[in-house]
């Protein structure tokens, strides 16, 4: 894989390259993974976290 494709790949998934490429622990805890959704959330713009929000309100409902 080029550096451009890995870039661009890493670029739509909101991700940098340390985090594609290196692994992380298996043992992921709850307050992990609310920072995870929370570090992916701080690189989308405004209108992106607003419809996130909408699509978990939706799935919430939905498992319920």
């Amino acid at each position: 894989m080029s550096i451009e494709t890995m870039l661009n790949i890493c670029n739509l998934l909101k991700l940098s390259p340390n985090e594609l490429l290196l692994e992380h622990e298996a043992k992921v805890t709850p307050s992990d993974e609310t920072e995870l959704i929370v570090a992916a959330l701080r690189h989308c713009t405004e209108k992106q976290r607003k419809d996130a929000l909408a699509l978990l309100k939706l799935f919430l409902t939905a498992i319920r």
